[in-house]
């Protein structure tokens, strides 16, 4: 990702998603630069085995707006420009993640 589209500052991202089969979606907060370093973080953490399941589904990326409290979504710009990040499925408007082969 080039520098200049980073934020000056750190801002508060979050990624609404649901492990494997889970009935419940849940939630990972983030203070990064820029969305896609925020996707790259949950990818990372799932495929080190930190999230207990076979399969993720990524439902938003989303950036606090802090002047008026409000959460905007990003996951075009995420994808747009996340390094590192392979095999990710896009199913209608959501990103699928699956371990590889030998992974726990």
């Amino acid at each position: 990702m080039k520098k200049k589209n980073k934020h000056p500052a750190p801002r508060q991202y979050r990624i609404i998603y649901r492990a494997g089969t889970s009935v419940m979606k849940s939630k990972q907060y983030y203070s990064v630069f820029h969305s896609s370093e925020a996707l790259e973080d949950i990818y990372h953490t799932f495929h080190a085995g930190k999230i207990h399941a076979k399969s993720i589904t990524i439902y938003k990326v989303q950036e606090h707006n802090r002047f008026n409290g409000q959460w905007e979504d990003r996951m075009d710009k995420a994808l747009e420009n996340a390094e590192g990040v392979s095999g990710i499925i896009l199913d209608h408007g959501k990103i699928v993640l699956r371990k590889k082969g030998g992974e726990k």
